[in-house]
């Protein structure tokens, strides 16, 4: 691996240098039942949305004389930081053994040169 000049051996700022979004495992320590959220509240509109702009396409190509393609694309945020999903989904893993995932280093080796990713 390239040595970056104040990263650590897995490319990573100390935490005295991090930056304040600095995603580390925190939020996944720290999860828990959510009855709403930003992130919930942005992707139901991202659906809704979404929904309404393929029925009005839908309708412009019906009305159209040649059919036009077209390309949509509805980026949804969550699941986020933070981790707080509605207790039915919560409720599904309670009594489910989940395996840590399985590395060969401390961080999986997708981390970019600056620490950040």
């Amino acid at each position: 691996m390239l040595a970056v000049p104040g990263l650590d051996d897995d490319g990573v700022l100390p935490s005295e240098q991090r930056l304040q979004w600095y995603h580390n495992a925190e939020p996944v320590a720290e999860a828990g039942v959510s009855l709403a959220s930003v992130q919930q509240d942005f992707d139901d509109e991202v659906v809704f949305r979404s929904l309404r702009h393929l029925a009005d396409r839908a309708r412009a190509n019906r009305a159209a004389e040649e059919p036009q393609p077209f390309l949509m694309v509805s980026s949804f945020i969550h699941p986020h930081d933070p981790c707080e999903p509605p207790r039915e989904h919560w409720d599904r893993f309670a009594d489910v053994a989940i395996p840590p995932p399985a590395h060969t280093r401390s961080r999986p080796p997708t981390r970019t040169a600056s620490g950040c990713g």
